[in-house]
């Protein structure tokens, strides 16, 4: 399972267990994956900052992010863009902002189970690039679902929704365990 980042790094996993390993462990509960970042409100001189920035691994920027709807779970929140979007590593932001070619080559060969989550209103992730993915997976109908649900990126900050997708989630697996049983 992975939220976010931790959702391209398992990903990651199972497409290194998928390769290298046995593909049947391989399995996949993605919570708001990130696969693509939204680009469209980033600005020409910030693709330039980015763009030279990411040759220096060592070089950090403010991550790129549109606001959120509701910042009232960040109890001690402050409007300071480098306490909450940063500094990221540039070569991290440059490299996660778009699916690689590797990644799209690997979901065509996904075959085990896959459940999504993802944020109706997300604010940081491309959720066109989240769709293609799950129509691009070759599991079955019955081994795959995909969930929107009204939030923005922080879906597990809200604890009543937290329960939901958990809940989701656990009656996704036990289909899945059902079906090998």
């Amino acid at each position: 399972m992975g939220y976010s980042q931790g959702g391209a790094l398992s990903h990651g996993i199972a497409r290194y267990l998928h390769k290298n390993g046995d593909p049947q462990l391989a399995g996949q509960l993605h919570v708001v994956p990130n696969f693509a970042i939204q680009q469209d409100h980033w600005t020409e001189e910030y693709k330039l900052e980015l763009a030279e920035k990411s040759k220096d691994p060592t070089q950090t920027c403010v991550f790129p992010a549109k606001p959120l709807k509701d910042w009232s779970f960040l109890l001690s929140y402050i409007q300071d863009d480098l306490q909450f979007k940063g500094p990221h590593f540039a070569t991290t932001i440059d490299i996660v902002k778009q699916v690689s070619d590797e990644d799209r080559e690997y979901f065509k060969e996904i075959t085990h189970p896959v459940h999504v989550t993802r944020a109706d209103g997300d604010n940081i992730l491309n959720n066109s690039e989240i769709n293609r993915y799950f129509e691009t997976i070759k599991t079955p109908a019955e081994l795959k679902e995909i969930h929107g649900w009204d939030s923005d990126h922080y879906i597990l900050s809200d604890g009543w929704l937290y329960e939901k997708v958990l809940a989701n989630q656990a009656a996704f697996l036990e289909k899945v365990l059902a079906k090998r049983g």
